[in-house]
Formats: C-alpha cells, structure tokens, sequence
C-alpha cells in the first residue's frame, strides 16, 4: 500500500505583528498618570480614577490587594480626605510593548500624609509602577498599580536578614 500524500497545503505560519510607533502610546500612558496627579492635588477622586480599568487591582506594601475600581476609588476618598495630601513623581519612565497593548510606568513617588496613629504630617518615598492595557475603546487604562515605599522594603530586609531587629 502506498503511501497517501496530504492533499491540503500545510498552514501557513502567522507573521508577527507590525511593531506600533511607541512615542503615542508613551504619551497617553504620561499624560493619564499626570491626569492622576493633577486630580490628587485637586482632591478629585472621579477625575484619578478616570484612568483605571474596571478590573484594576492595586498593591501597596504592607497591605491586602485594592480589587476594582469602586474599592480603589474608596480608597482615593479616603486619601483625598487628608488635608496633608501631596504626590509627586520623578524620573517617570515608560516601556511600551510592541503590539503596544500594554505599557509599564515607572517613577519614584513621594507621598505625604497624615499618620492615623501619631496624627503628625509624614512623607514616604519609593517605586511607583503602573501597567497600563490598552482597552476595548482604544484607550490604555491603568490595571495594576504597584507601590513599594523604601524605607519599608529595608525594613522588611533588616527584620528577615538580621535576628536582633524585632519585627
């Protein structure tokens, strides 16, 4: 018996996509975190949260997961609640995917506060890290928010590295 030869031509292999201008997309993702920042010292909790996906989900150190949009905006009322209030950033940096779907801010944030306990007026310092996903409109809306202060990574670093420091 002989062999049967296929009859249809094999697939054809997808060609990987046309990489996108990144310098547009960098430019929406900067232009949304300063909306943020503007809305911040403007004490306008719909207008930072303008940049979120309903499905966002926010990480700051030391505390559980913020988990879409309506927790993240209570938790911007909150803040916003604070008459100390103030976030800047520095050295903001953007990368861009190449099918520019997703893009990752990074910056270096100050953020000052009240503290609940001693009532006094304290700032911390530390990375900020956003990645944005480009959305079923067009837009690139924030989906993952990252914040990792300094002073309490060494902290963390001192308490598992040293064993005279109590936690």
């Amino acid at each position: 018996m002989a062999c049967r030869q296929p009859t249809t031509a094999p697939a054809a292999v997808p060609s990987a996509p046309t990489p996108v201008d990144a310098a547009p997309v960098a430019a929406q993702v900067k232009a949304a975190i300063k909306t943020q920042l503007d809305a911040y010292a403007a004490r306008d909790v719909a207008k930072a949260a303008s940049i979120l996906a309903d499905d966002t989900i926010r990480h700051f150190h030391g505390a559980p997961n913020v988990v879409g949009k309506a927790a993240a905006m209570a938790g911007m009322k909150e803040q916003m609640a604070d008459p100390a209030l103030k976030l800047a950033v520095i050295g903001e940096s953007v990368g861009v995917a190449a099918a520019g779907d997703m893009a990752v801010d990074h910056a270096t944030y100050t953020f000052t506060s009240t503290n609940p306990v001693t009532k006094t007026s304290g700032s911390e310092t530390g990375n900020w890290v956003a990645v944005f996903r480009r959305q079923a409109d067009g837009s690139m809306k924030l989906s993952r928010d990252m914040v990792l202060e300094w002073c309490w990574i060494r902290r963390r670093h001192s308490v598992r590295t040293s064993p005279t420091i109590a936690p």
